[in-house]
């Protein structure tokens, strides 16, 4: 595979990454507090995210517990020995107990502590508790996320394929299977005749004359030429010059 076909893939699987931002958190455990001792989970939701939070609270052995969900000022307040009260969400708390569950929906920004503490009002009295508190995204933005999820995986899916069906086609077009150009026709080398085959001896031309001249073709010999008969006029035969002529009686 090429750095040219990495690089969208990469590019592809880190927006995939990003676009699937997933918050969720889990904490539990068994401990046993003794009294005025207390167990603390902090849930961060800085982002604003529309949380799904839960908790189970089970007194194993010992006295009761308190479990108190609060924002940071309330958490600051009940940590400090100084400040007597603090605040709490009491639709999300549960007092005096042995056995808590809860499970709600929060979407407000920031710090959210749940705590569980002792609820004894002495030193010989402890708890022994398991708990389990988690928190992630909500049931319907899990449904948007996962449309989304689901569109991004499609686009991936499609690039992919472009980009493999690209190369395939440059291997092929490397290969010579493939021309951009019109292929020229091909002519098969002519094949030498068989033994005793050839091509047919040259036709001898007969001679022909032109302007008087003779022309003889290739291995004929011309006889040599007779000089024509003087011709002889009806005055009778030709006189001699430079002599004198006899006399007619």
């Amino acid at each position: 595979m090429t750095r040219r076909t990495l690089i969208p893939l990469a590019l592809c699987v880190a927006m995939l990454l990003v676009a699937v931002p997933v918050q969720a958190g889990e904490a539990s455990g068994e401990e046993t507090l003794d009294w005025l001792d207390y167990i603390d989970v902090t849930i961060d939701n800085n982002d604003g995210d529309s949380l799904s939070i839960t908790y189970d609270v089970e007194v194993t052995e010992g006295v009761a517990v308190n479990v108190y969900f609060v924002d940071q000022q309330g958490y600051d307040d009940y940590v400090d020995p100084l400040i007597a009260n603090f605040s709490y969400f009491v639709s999300y708390s549960v007092l005096n107990t042995k056995d808590a569950e809860q499970d709600w929906t929060w979407n407000d920004k920031g710090d959210f502590y749940v705590i569980i503490e002792n609820a004894g009002d002495s030193s010989v009295n402890t708890s022994t508790v398991k708990y389990k508190v988690t928190w992630g995204p909500a049931a319907w933005w899990l449904l948007g996320l996962s449309f989304l999820t689901c569109m991004i995986i499609i686009l991936v899916a499609v690039v992919f394929g472009i980009v493999i069906l690209y190369m395939i086609i440059q291997s092929i077009k490397a290969k010579g299977g493939i021309s951009d150009e019109s292929p020229e026709p091909q002519t098969s080398p002519a094949s030498d005749p068989p033994p005793g085959y050839g091509p047919p001896p040259a036709k001898e031309e007969p001679p022909t004359e032109s302007r008087g001249e003779r022309v003889v073709s290739p291995g004929y010999t011309a006889p040599p030429e007779v000089p024509e008969p003087p011709k002889l006029s009806a005055e009778g035969p030709p006189k001699l010059s430079g002599e004198e002529q006899p006399k007619e009686p």
